[in-house]
């Protein structure tokens, strides 16, 4: 009963003026919408990928300063829009043949029901992550087994974003 975003995105002429955040909130909108025709009373979160700034290759940002916020600064967007660092070894399944698994990047998760303001079901994540990987990658079986490897606890922590570890996360094989 969660959802995964990939983007949202406003142009750099309309950054500052409420644009991000009236699109945030209707996506979570559609996202209790939708949890609704299946039952539930509310969407229970959003998950996204975040570059981790310190483990991000500098080529990469570089490459994204004309176009995209620094990672820095989207961290604190993201903080500001209630994002909280899952506390896994994430690291993204490989998005097509002959392309790698990607390790600078962060689990993030904006919890909207109270009870998960600290913690997550670990059931949750691998949950959500499993049918995005799937669509996405054919390795997905094998990175989400990984990661139920690497997460041994019932729960995983949900840490604020100027406060969370820097977990290095190490790709497959």
């Amino acid at each position: 009963n969660c959802g995964f975003s990939e983007y949202i995105v406003a142009d750099s002429t309309r950054r500052g003026t409420g644009l991000g955040r009236r699109l945030f909130e209707r996506r979570k909108a559609l996202l209790d919408e939708q949890a609704r025709a299946y039952g539930y009373p509310a969407c229970s979160g959003l998950f996204i990928e975040a570059d981790n700034p310190d483990r991000t290759p500098a080529d990469l940002v570089d490459a994204e300063r004309e176009t995209a916020l620094d990672p820095r600064e989207r961290l604190r967007l993201f903080d500001h829009l209630g994002f909280r660092k899952v506390d896994v070894p994430y690291v993204q399944p490989p998005l097509a043949t002959g392309k790698q698994p990607i390790a600078y990047l962060d689990l993030l998760f904006a919890p909207w029901r109270q009870q998960h303001t600290d913690r997550i079901a670990a059931a949750t994540v691998f949950a959500t992550v499993e049918p995005v990987w799937s669509a996405w990658s054919a390795d997905a079986a094998a990175h989400l087994a990984a990661l139920r490897r690497l997460v041994t606890t019932a729960e995983v922590a949900l840490e604020p974003l100027g406060d969370a570890r820097q977990t290095v996360a190490q790709p497959l094989g």
